[in-house]
């Protein structure tokens, strides 16, 4: 829960917190040059652009091009573009000002800007004929438009960019709004029945969850857009049918919804836009009067598309995601953090999963409510809507708020799963309620009992297998990832509906030969008790045979959280690492990934990870159940220390043949067995089912 402490907390973060920042740094630049007054500083501005510039690289292609429509002022244009310093630095980014003939003197000073193109037209003809004139000079595959009076915040242009590899129907991404003062001027926009248009979420807190997820939408205003510039040429740009201005945006998401692309939002383009400053705000006069005579021109166009649309101002919630007819709710206890544990790949996987069969998905991190920095905006950035505090703090409130909307809930991890099936049960009592548990805590718990001989785990092991057994018992469908489990819980609870649901892993492939590689490696997250005992087995019992018969190898420890037992086994030889953000190198320095786990339960992440990145495995016969594998085939299989640290030798010193004989086969069962496709297919058969 929040902290009603003073002092900084995990909870005082929110997602929008670099808006207000940026719009103070506009502010100190408007005022620096004093750009909105009457004695403006136009040259110090633009020698302190170009001062900001000048380390741009040459001969890059671009990959967009953002064309800024401009009719005077000439301030709000200036502070526009210092705003773009950082993706103009980047170099692979043209920036055109199509200058509609403004009377300020502008040209004067645009056209002294390095690294921008200058255009200027010789008539105002318009804010649409000047962005479709401007159009006709870019370069890249994607155009962006973007109004002169706004302000990006950093990370805007790839957040917008990658989404059209997110979301492959996407036709048109558009940024979040913002004012100046961080509130919220528009979080994607609603058309209705009527053909008049919300900008969702106008005035509110930006941070609430229901606007920090991308969606579809029906619309997003014109200030800040991206398209492949092909679609673009394709529809002929804006249609001069609303010159001036005005319902332009509105009608090209339409258009390209007709032909089957697909509108989104994007939170994470985040860009501020000082409204008004270049058509006013009175909508009986100036080019703001056209706002409601092109209202009417749209309405008649799409009349038969806008027939299925609500009356104005009813079920706005529904409305924003106009094409979602299904709805999970993913709960887990804390928030995915698939860098660090197998667990919270395999909870991403299966919200991927959902995404690909259509399903809006919400997520709730049940035990904290957190919003974390990292681990919620990658959730956030694919669509799914992250429910944290302090807008959500209560599983039941939260149940009865989002509750009738529901297809279905998904529950992860035994604790969760028991705190909220009644909760579940009680509030959403027509979903369809699954169970994912990454491994039989249980089973786990009584293999580490009879290893270390603690017998007092014992009666910890039978209260978790009333718990599990109990929930299975209740839930429409329990997932497992390992046959053996399945097999197990099948037997136990006879009347229960259990699956196998694969782990998923990227096929990452390998660089380096066999020659190129030295070392050995474990990987694991040490507070994961199976993890810490495996790896001080290894070091102790196995790894000093293997360094006396490979004098050149050393032994990698890698994941995070190592206790400190472990920390004082590193030496020359024997590297822990800690954690590491990009696994990828030392999987290229690894001749030989060892898994000799003596108790554990589930399938194991780590062997997936090491096959998946093209590096052979010996694996105790712990790590190497319930997946599935050949034994002597996909992986090697060896029990006790002497016989484990002869497979290592063996293959680490035998012929290459055999090395890449192993690792191709790990990597072709990642490919057919673990993919996102293979998780898909587990998910839809148990969903269609009746």
């Amino acid at each position: 829960m929040p902290s009603r402490s003073s002092s900084p907390s995990p909870y005082d973060h929110r997602p929008d917190d670099l808006v207000v920042a940026e719009a103070k740094r506009g502010e100190a630049f408007l005022k620096t040059f004093r750009l909105l007054s009457s004695r403006p500083d136009f040259s110090g501005a633009v020698d302190e652009i170009n001062r900001l510039t000048a380390s741009r690289p040459s001969g890059l292609a671009p990959r967009a091009s953002i064309v800024i429509p401009v009719y005077g002022q000439l301030g709000y244009t200036l502070n526009c573009l210092h705003s773009l310093v950082p993706d103009i630095v980047r170099g692979d980014v043209e920036v055109l000002i199509g200058d509609d003939a403004s009377p300020d003197g502008s040209a004067r000073w645009l056209a002294g800007l390095h690294h921008i193109r200058y255009i200027r037209h010789e008539t105002n003809g318009g804010f649409i004929r000047n962005c479709n004139l401007t159009a006709s000079e870019v370069t890249a595959p994607y155009i962006v438009l973007l109004n002169n009076d706004t302000r990006v915040v950093p990370g805007w242009l790839d957040a917008m960019l990658e989404s059209f590899t997110l979301f492959t129907d996407a036709g048109l991404i558009g940024a979040k709004l913002f004012y100046p003062d961080g509130s919220l001027q528009e979080a994607g926009g609603i058309v209705w029945l009527d053909g008049s248009a919300w900008n969702y979420g106008r005035d509110d807190d930006p941070n609430r969850p229901r606007y920090c997820h991308a969606r579809r939408v029906d619309y997003v205003s014109g200030c800040a857009i991206a398209l492949p510039i092909d679609d673009w040429r394709v529809l002929g740009g804006f249609d001069s049918l609303y010159t001036p201005a005005y319902y332009e945006d509105t009608d090209i998401a339409f258009r390209l919804r007709q032909g089957g692309r697909s509108t989104w939002m994007q939170p994470l383009a985040r860009v501020i836009h000082y409204e008004g400053m270049t058509s006013g705000t009175d909508l009986t006069s100036g080019a703001k009067a056209y706002q409601v005579q092109n209202s009417q021109k749209f309405r008649h166009r799409w009349a038969p598309t806008l027939a299925s649309h609500r009356k104005n101002g009813v079920d706005p919630w529904l409305e924003r995601d106009r094409d979602t007819k299904k709805r999970v709710l993913v709960i887990d206890t804390v928030n995915p953090t698939p860098d660090q544990d197998a667990g919270s790949a395999a909870t991403v996987a299966l919200i991927r999963a959902y995404i690909a069969l259509g399903y809006h998905v919400l997520f709730v991190p049940e035990d904290n409510f957190l919003y974390d920095p990292q681990a919620t905006t990658e959730l956030q950035r694919i669509g799914v809507e992250c429910l944290y505090a302090p807008y959500e703090n209560s599983l039941t409130t939260l149940l009865t708020r989002y509750g009738p909307y529901l297809s279905v809930v998904h529950l992860i991890r035994p604790e969760t799963a028991k705190r909220a099936l009644d909760l579940v049960k009680t509030y959403v009592p027509q979903a369809r309620l699954i169970y994912l548990n990454a491994d039989l805590h249980f089973l786990r718990l009584e293999r580490q009992a009879e290893v270390e001989g603690r017998r007092e785990l014992l009666a910890e092991a039978g209260r978790m297998k009333e718990v599990e057994l109990g929930i299975t018992s209740r839930v429409d469908t329990t997932f497992v990832h390992s046959h053996m489990e399945r097999d197990l819980l099948s037997q136990m609870v006879p009347m229960a509906r259990v699956e196998v649901m694969p782990l998923i892993h990227t096929l990452v492939g390998r660089q380096s030969s066999f020659t190129e590689r030295q070392d050995v490696m474990f990987l694991g997250g040490y507070n994961h008790p199976p993890n810490v005992d495996a790896a001080l087995w290894l070091i102790d019992g196995i790894w000093p045979s293997v360094a006396e018969a490979c004098p050149q190898a050393r032994l990698l420890i890698v994941g995070a959280n190592p206790p400190q037992a472990l920390l004082e086994k590193a030496s020359d030889r024997v590297i822990v690492t800690g954690r590491v953000d990009d696994l990828a190198p030392w999987f290229e320095r690894t001749r030989v990934f060892v898994a000799p786990l003596r108790y554990g339960a589930g399938a194991k992440g780590k062997v997936v990870t090491a096959m998946a990145h093209g590096v052979p495995v010996i694996a105790s016969p712990i790590a190497a159940e319930g997946m599935g594998f050949v034994k002597g085939r996909d992986l090697l299989v060896a029990e006790t220390p002497v016989d484990l640290a002869e497979s290592i030798v063996s293959l680490y010193n035998g012929p290459e043949t055999e090395w890449l004989r192993l690792a191709d086969n790990g990597l072709n069962r990642v490919r057919d067995g673990n993919g996102l496709d293979a998780v898909v297919a587990a998910l839809e058969a148990v969903l269609n089912r009746p």
